[in-house]
Formats: C-alpha cells, structure tokens, sequence
C-alpha cells in the first residue's frame, strides 16, 4: 500500500481537523515512524479525506506546493499540543510561527453580511496547495483557544494527539478498537508469559 492509498484509509482518531493534520505520522512513538504526507499527491489525498479542498476536480498539476513548509506548521502545531498536553512550557519560536500563521488567517479572513447577520470567509487560493494550512491554523486557534482544551490528549501507545469527546474525560486512547486492543493484548501477553 502506496502513501496515498494509506491517507485514504487512514483513521482519523484526533476528532478535531487540526488534531488529524498533526497524526499524519503512523506512530510517533517509535524511532524511525512513518510519515504519510510525502509529497503534493499525498497533500490532495488527505485534503480530500478530511474534506476541506474546495476543488475536487482539479488535478493540480500547476498548484504551487512546499513540502518542507507543510511539515513545520505540522511539527510546530504538535510541539504545542503536546505541550499543553504534559503541562511544558511552549518555546516562544513556536509561539512565534502560531503568530504568524494567525496573521496570514487574518489578512485572508473576509467580512460579509447576509440577511443583516455579520458573517466571515477564509480565502483559499485556488493556486497555492500551502494555503489549506490556513483552515488547519484556524481550526487549531479555536480549539486552542477554548474552553475544552484539557480535552486534548496523547494516546500511550501511538502518540497521536486526540481530543476526548467521552463523558468523563477518562479516554485513554486515540482508538479504543485499535490502540486499546493493542495494550490489551500485550498486557494479557505479557501476564502470561510471567506465569509461565
């Protein structure tokens, strides 16, 4: 299974867009993890996964595309989400790029009124792949900014940041069904294998 093929199939357990754009790594917990965006096709495949390209038709041959920029707003969003997640202080470097991705958001924010009610847009430019990340920064900004940000959490055994949406808070990870089966199996593993 090609990278693309493992972004259309790939869960998404972070329960928040910002959240699912940080767990584009298999697991982050081993030495050597997977990393799923490669590449633009792989970039277009998870902006279709997670519903956000406004164009679906196109194939973007022309679109204007950094690699390298996608995965430091990725890094420096998941360098503050696990901050917070382990109470550390956040580096004011990454204070700094969350700084400057809300300008960009700011100066592609629009005001419009519809029915008197005052409303806003997100430009996207149709020619830039990049400018997706303003919809993740945004998204980012809000959760960060709310009141259920003790909702974020990393899962123990893959890493992936997730938001609990579980009554009590008491998630422990990012899949019950998958990671959960995992620690489960290997505890029943490993209490057999001391009995033996």
């Amino acid at each position: 299974m090609n990278n693309v093929e493992h972004i259309q199939n790939i869960l998404l357990d972070g329960g928040h867009l910002s959240l699912d754009f940080i767990n584009t790594i298999k697991d982050r917990l081993v030495a050597d993890p997977i990393d799923y965006l490669t590449g633009k096709e792989e970039w277009i495949a998870w902006l279709k996964r997670v519903d956000i390209l406004e164009d679906k038709t196109s194939n973007f041959e022309e679109a204007s595309f950094n690699l390298k920029e996608i995965i430091r707003k990725r890094e420096f969003l998941h360098r503050v989400f696990q901050g917070l997640v382990f109470h550390r202080e956040i580096k004011e470097k990454d204070l700094k790029c969350f700084d400057t991705l809300l300008q960009k958001i700011r100066r592609s924010t629009k005001i419009f009124v519809v029915d008197n009610k005052p409303q806003e847009h997100l430009e996207i430019d149709p020619n830039d792949l990049n400018s997706y990340i303003l919809k993740i920064g945004k998204a980012a900004h809000e959760l960060l900014m709310s009141e259920e940000i003790d909702r974020v959490k990393e899962c123990g055994n893959c890493g992936w940041i997730y938001f609990d949406s579980s009554k009590n808070k008491c998630r422990k990870w990012c899949n019950m069904d998958t990671c959960g089966n995992e620690v489960k199996a290997r505890k029943y593993y490993e209490s057999k294998k001391n009995k033996v």
